[in-house]
């Protein structure tokens, strides 16, 4: 069966052709090393354990996060160390298990601690402000978030990888995973709040 559509002429003036070319054209890129952070040999704040995540602030500040020492570190755009903050323990501000990390607009950094079920907020001088809790499904249940990204407003962050939620019935072994949608954390209350 056809059908027939009829346009207006304000439509069909709003619709355009565009010719693309015929075959693909490779980009090319030429890369300046503005500094260099680490390597084998490098001593003090630039020997690295596991670097999995880097982020830039607004300001072009490099955050560097180092999840084996653990520590955040923060270097200015002319490759100088401008601080360093964070570590292994169980007191306010301190690792146990970190696993997801970004840097919000304004140069707060968030990094998520599984142990706790919280995202730990950073201000932009690496002073530690809040932890902000994620509600469990139930008491048993392990929250895993292994990559985050800043939300455009600077106030949340968005799982890159769904949240991923398990539980094990000790008594049957049967173990249970769940994956969350891809959603917003708001970070401005002690509470997380998702947003689909």
């Amino acid at each position: 069966m056809a059908m027939a559509i009829a346009l207006t002429p304000a439509q069909l003036a709003a619709q355009s052709t565009i010719a693309l070319p015929v075959a693909d054209r490779p980009l090319t890129a030429t890369l300046e090393e503005v500094y260099r952070v680490g390597g084998a040999a490098a001593e003090g704040w630039g020997a690295l354990g596991l670097v999995e995540q880097v982020a830039f602030d607004r300001a072009g500040r490099l955050f560097v996060f180092d999840k084996d020492l653990p520590r955040i570190i923060v270097v200015d755009p002319d490759g100088s160390l401008a601080r360093e903050f964070g570590r292994a323990g169980e007191g306010p501000g301190e690792f146990i298990s970190p696993e997801g990390f970004t840097v919000l607009r304004d140069g707060s950094a968030v990094v998520y601690d599984r142990s706790r079920t919280a995202f730990l907020v950073f201000g932009p001088g690496g002073d530690f402000e809040r932890q902000v809790r994620i509600r469990k499904p139930d008491a048993d249940a392990v929250i895993r978030v292994t990559g985050i990204e800043s939300a455009w407003d600077g106030t949340a962050v968005v799982p890159t990888v769904a949240v991923t939620s398990g539980s094990i019935n000790v008594a049957t072994g049967e173990a249970h995973t769940e994956q969350g949608p891809v959603e917003r954390i708001n970070l401005k209350e002690s509470q997380a709040r998702r947003e689909p």
